[in-house]
């Protein structure tokens, strides 16, 4: 179990763990004392109460039938033993006058201590009462001629509370110890999560620290260069489009991280309708239209859905535009001069529909597909980018209720598709593919 743990959580997070689950343990242990208190309490009113109901019958059995019970100890009219049945303990009876005085007794019974009389008024009829250095429980009656005094031991009872204590002393050692260990076991499993949450949480501030310490420092130098010699108009003309680049560099960094700081921190996402894909792909190579003709690339457009099934999702469309628009611009940058990219909306399967993004740029590796929709990640370094488009669409796909997928494009470089269940109807997409270019 150690190495396991060492292998997955850390110092910290394991100190923790046995932390909690020493404090837990400990809370366990009072609350269990608090809970063998109670029980102990009520076992021992519950018992009490039957050795008072056993008094009162074998006073009663002496009202009714005197000779017959104080002839033998413990013995009903009947033949039946009082105070045999889980106490193994016969009661006692005494007789007593008006005035107080012992006038008869039960064979064997013990000697009462001298001074033994009925209680003054107000006081209580039952009661416990040492005799011959043995507890008894006493119920008295009064009778026409004078009093009647039941006792039983309660050594029987005595002994059924120290077995019950004694158990639970016993078994809290191994209920405390068995609870301590599923706190940790649980502390731990729990530590897991939070400790891959706070390693992920480092490394995208590390890689966010270095993505934008770069233009910013490409500015600096710029900067510091135009100011340290007098420069031609040009070279300053030169220098400001450098510096604007980075600009437009560290500017789309930081408007991406902030997007992915709301989809983070909302708690529910803007309000869904129903989609039309058909349109946000339309809509899609549009935009980036001038962007493709920029690099002599081939923007196409293909529509596939089917006649009785919409191209359709119910999802906030913004997210939407900004998953095509970060998708179509992943593949406008690493397509080649002339490529083509090709955006599809299409049927998948017999009850999905899709958005499809394609290039004939170097593709993505199937090794780096899991790790590319990290933050920061990038299967390549060409052209730019800093690793947060696909990062982007991986958490618009999740947050809406598609599946991104990353495969080998028929056009021979990657294939990005996200997929989603078929929404109600709207209008029909066109069934037969289109073109543009």
């Amino acid at each position: 179990m150690r190495l396991s743990v060492r292998g997955r959580v850390s110092r910290r997070d394991l100190l923790g763990a046995l932390r909690v689950a020493a404090i837990a343990t400990a809370l366990i242990a009072v609350s269990y004392a608090g809970v063998v208190a109670v029980l102990d309490y009520a076992v021992a009113q519950h018992l009490t109460g039957q050795v008072d109901r056993q008094l009162s019958e074998r006073l009663a059995s002496a009202v009714h039938n005197p000779v017959e019970a104080f002839a033998s100890s413990g013995v009903q009219t009947n033949g039946a033993r009082y105070g045999l049945g889980i106490y193994g303990e016969p009661i006692a009876l005494w007789g007593f006058a008006r005035d107080g005085d012992l006038t008869r007794s039960a064979p064997e019974d013990p000697l009462l201590p001298a001074g033994t009389g009925p209680p003054p008024s107000g006081h209580p009829l039952a009661y416990n009462y040492g005799i011959a250095g043995t507890t008894y429980r006493l119920e008295w009656l009064r009778t026409r001629t004078g009093w009647l005094l039941a006792g039983e031991s309660l050594t029987e009872l005595g002994h059924v509370e120290a077995v019950l204590v004694t158990s639970e002393a016993i078994a809290l050692p191994f209920l405390l110890l068995a609870f301590f260990f599923v706190a940790l076991a649980i502390g731990l499993r729990s530590a897991r999560p939070v400790e891959a949450s706070r390693r992920r949480q480092l490394e995208f501030t590390a890689d966010a620290s270095h993505e934008l310490r770069t233009p910013l420092s490409v500015i600096e130098a710029e900067v510091s260069l135009a100011r340290s010699l007098p420069r031609t108009a040009g070279e300053y003309e030169a220098t400001l489009e450098r510096v604007a680049a980075e600009t437009q560099r560290l500017r789309l960094i930081v408007e991406d991280l902030l997007w992915l700081a709301r989809l983070d921190s909302e708690p529910s996402p803007p309000a869904s309708e129903t989609v039309d894909l058909a349109e946000v792909a339309r809509r899609c190579v549009g935009r980036f239209g001038a962007i493709a003709s920029s690099r002599s690339q081939a923007l196409e457009l293909r529509l596939e859905g089917v006649p009785e099934r919409p191209l359709t999702v119910v999802a906030p469309p913004e997210w939407l535009d900004k998953l095509a628009g970060t998708l179509a611009d992943n593949a406008c940058r690493y397509a080649p001069e002339g490529g083509t990219v090709r955006i599809s909306a299409l049927a998948d399967g017999p009850a999905r529909v899709a958005l499809r993004v394609e290039d004939d740029g170097p593709g993505i590796d199937e090794a780096d597909r899991a790790e590319i929709v990290r933050r920061f990640r990038r299967a390549t370094t060409e052209r730019g980018g800093h690793g947060l488009g696909l990062a982007i669409a991986d958490s618009v796909a999740r947050g809406t209720g598609g599946r991104l997928a990353i495969a080998v494009s028929g056009l021979g470089g990657a294939l990005l598709e996200v997929s989603w269940p078929a929404a109600g109807p709207v209008a029909l997409s066109p069934p037969l593919p289109a073109r543009h270019r």
